[in-house]
């Protein structure tokens, strides 16, 4: 996916197994920000209270938030890796939705290579960053460059993101039919 390419029109289940259509529910928000994860993702889990510090920070802001759990194959959630960020969608059902690309096809549509990776939409829903939430996905304390922060302070100020496409590290993502070209 390229920057300035529009969000792609697609539907997943959340996690209470309703089907959302983001490109819809978050029509009218400043922002959609996706952050697709794996939830044995070490780098992913490293993250999660990441993700829940920009639950929280950025509530206020019109921003849409979309948590995309890309599962490997025969890989089922691992429920205990996501209690709280769960928890936090449940409290914040308006602005947050958690859902599984469990055939990986919005995951492989959007060119996702490793998780964790994010998507930040602007309000006309045209991608304006994709890439890692900062530069040390192993540990928060060792965070130089907050890219993410920076993209989604600067978007949702009606500013260009400076740093706007940036290569992600984490745990690459493998693809259903990359296991059956294997075999």
């Amino acid at each position: 996916m390229n920057l300035g390419d529009k969000l792609i029109q697609f539907e997943l289940e959340d996690e209470e197994e309703q089907s959302i259509a983001p490109y819809r529910m978050f029509s009218t928000y400043d922002g959609i920000l996706m952050i697709f994860y794996s939830s044995f993702c070490a780098y992913s889990q490293a993250c999660f209270q990441r993700f829940q510090q920009i639950i929280d920070d950025y509530k206020p802001d019109s921003l849409g938030i979309l948590f995309v759990n890309v599962l490997n194959g025969d890989q089922d959630e691992s429920e205990e890796s996501e209690l709280d960020l769960f928890e936090k969608a449940q409290q914040h059902k308006a602005f947050i939705k958690l859902v599984k690309d469990e055939g990986q096809q919005l995951a492989g549509a959007m060119e996702v290579e490793v998780t964790p990776k994010a998507f930040l939409f602007d309000g006309n829903q045209k991608l304006v960053y994709k890439g890692p939430i900062d530069d040390s996905p192993e540990s928060a304390e060792k965070v130089n460059a907050p890219y993410l922060r920076n993209a989604l302070d600067q978007a949702l100020n009606g500013q260009d993101v400076t740093t706007p496409d940036v290569a992600p590290e984490g745990t690459p993502v493998t693809y259903s039919s990359d296991e059956a070209e294997a075999s």
